[in-house]
């Protein structure tokens, strides 16, 4: 997908004036990152990284050409997991999810490289390394440069860890914050830009918080908080202690959630 990506947004691309030297510069292009437990992946993931690319190309002059989800590797999430008394799903179960999560978002991706690595765990800067080496080597093959910026996007949590930026030409950070807390300070020379996040509702959800509605086998609660096809492989699977003895197919749930909300609307 990446290759066909950079093939197309690199045909699309066209000089503009610069209205000082009369120079072309052509519109920066970028793929997104985000890494994390994923334990569900929950609405709230996808809304972060979808925020970031509404960011980066209304205010920063790129054009986003793909993002990637990367659900983290278990010798991470399990030992995490254990140690807050929480349970986890095996690493091709939440790959599984994450695919049903962005099935219906053309520009993003489901990454595996993270979740598949034998023996240690990677961390997030080994998994933006990987990334940005593959990406810019389609880019030479494609047209012969290495251009392309990856931004790594995380919360304000995460920040604390790499809010300082990569310190690469080819490396950038877009951080989402609450709503109502201050963005992340932007250094452009670093390729370091904050954003404030689109929704309340959205911000609050949790993976954790989806774990506890599952051990309750509270059906309606999960209305916005996951994804139809998440919520269906749930309950098809009895991932994380679900209860009930039950199981609806994604397109019934959908049915069954958009009825809930007429009947609240009427």
């Amino acid at each position: 997908y990446l290759r066909r990506a950079i093939e197309t947004h690199s045909s699309k691309l066209s000089p503009i004036s610069d209205g000082d030297e009369g120079m072309g510069v052509k519109p920066k292009l970028c793929v997104l990152l985000t890494t994390g437990a994923m334990n569900p992946i929950q609405r709230g993931h996808g809304a972060m990284i979808t925020r970031a690319k509404f960011a980066l190309e209304r205010h920063h002059g790129f054009t986003v050409v793909a993002g990637c989800v990367s659900p983290s590797h278990d010798r991470y999430v399990g030992p995490k997991m254990i140690r807050g008394d929480q349970t986890f799903v095996k690493a091709e179960e939440r790959i599984n999810m994450c695919r049903f999560a962005v099935k219906k978002i053309e520009w993003l991706q489901v990454g595996t490289w993270e979740a598949r690595q034998l023996g240690g765990w990677p961390d997030y800067p080994e998994v933006l390394d990987d990334l940005t080496k593959h990406v810019l080597d389609l880019e030479a093959d494609v047209n012969g440069t290495q251009d392309v910026v990856v931004f790594y996007v995380c919360g304000t949590d995460h920040a604390s860890y790499c809010g300082g930026g990569f310190r690469h030409h080819n490396k950038g950070l877009m951080v989402i914050s609450r709503i109502g807390d201050p963005c992340h300070p932007t250094d452009v020379g670093r390729l370091i830009f904050g954003a404030g996040a689109s929704s309340k509702d959205i911000e609050a959800l949790s993976s954790s918080g989806v774990r506890t509605v599952c051990e309750n086998g509270n059906i309606s609660q999960l209305h916005g908080m996951l994804h139809n096809g998440v919520a269906s492989q749930i309950m098809r699977r009895g991932m994380y202690n679900w209860k009930r003895k039950i199981f609806i197919s994604a397109s019934a749930l959908a049915r069954a959630w958009r009825k809930g909300e007429s009947e609240a609307d009427a």
